[in-house]
């Protein structure tokens, strides 16, 4: 039997609070490319990411 989850709203500003340091970097993510390839039915591949020094 699959086991279900709750899915729970969230402030995405609160997860990532700077676009680029956080979101980006948690979307280049392998596993998290696929999740959002598949939700969305178009194909993903990461090309490149950059290190930004602050």
């Amino acid at each position: 039997m699959a086991v279900l989850g709750k899915l729970k709203k969230i402030d995405l500003r609160e997860e990532w609070k700077h676009e680029a340091l956080d979101f980006t970097q948690w979307l280049a993510k392998d596993e998290n490319l696929a999740l959002l390839s598949e939700e969305i039915g178009v194909d993903i591949n990461l090309i490149e990411t950059l290190m930004m020094v602050i």
